[in-house]
């Protein structure tokens, strides 16, 4: 469950969003609930939760009905693990199994049938330094090299592809006019 000092941020978050019309980006924890108490803590505090991203819900939310109820929040879908954990196992909670790229890349079509593309973000966690393409890992070019051709032999088609990779982070980045005065 959230801790009060996480509640106490999402709030803050909130108040920042409806003072600079950023977008919130949210690590949320590794039970399938945390996104909805996220999402709960968010709501409460007055923000637009059609500018926020819940980033890897590609090792978080499992069920599609849990998808569904977060998609009909209007909050974006990240799923951010792409290039990572080819095996499925995830040390961070082996209770777990992760889906591999080509289960993500289902899981993503599945959503744009139920019309979600517009709320679909996707990425590579480039956090560390091991997964750049200098040091053997995976690289910055390999969503378009790899993902991208996987998503067209799925039918997705380049439209919905376009939305996913350009429109829709341009659509999150660019700021949006406060709701509330700063002062």
């Amino acid at each position: 469950p959230l801790h009060e000092d996480e509640r106490k941020c999402l709030r803050a978050a909130a108040q920042a969003q409806r003072q600079t019309g950023a977008c919130i980006f949210v690590h949320p924890g590794r039970e399938e609930t945390a996104p909805r108490q996220i999402l709960d803590e968010l709501r409460s505090a007055g923000a637009d939760l059609q500018r926020v991203v819940l980033a890897h819900l590609d090792r978080t939310v499992f069920n599609r009905d849990t998808l569904r109820e977060i998609a009909e929040t209007g909050a974006y879908l990240s799923y951010d693990l792409f290039g990572g954990y080819p095996s499925g196992y995830y040390p961070h909670n082996p209770a777990v199994n992760l889906l591999n790229d080509a289960g993500r890349v289902a899981e993503i079509s599945w959503m744009i049938e139920r019309g979600w593309t517009q709320q679909i973000l996707i990425s590579h966690d480039m956090a560390q330094a091991f997964r750049l393409a200098k040091w053997g890992g995976h690289g910055y070019h390999y969503i378009l090299a790899e993902i991208v051709p996987q998503m067209r032999i799925r039918g997705i088609s380049e439209e919905e592809i376009d939305q996913i990779l350009v429109g829709n982070p341009r659509t999150l980045l660019t700021m949006v006019a406060p709701q509330d005065d700063p002062t």
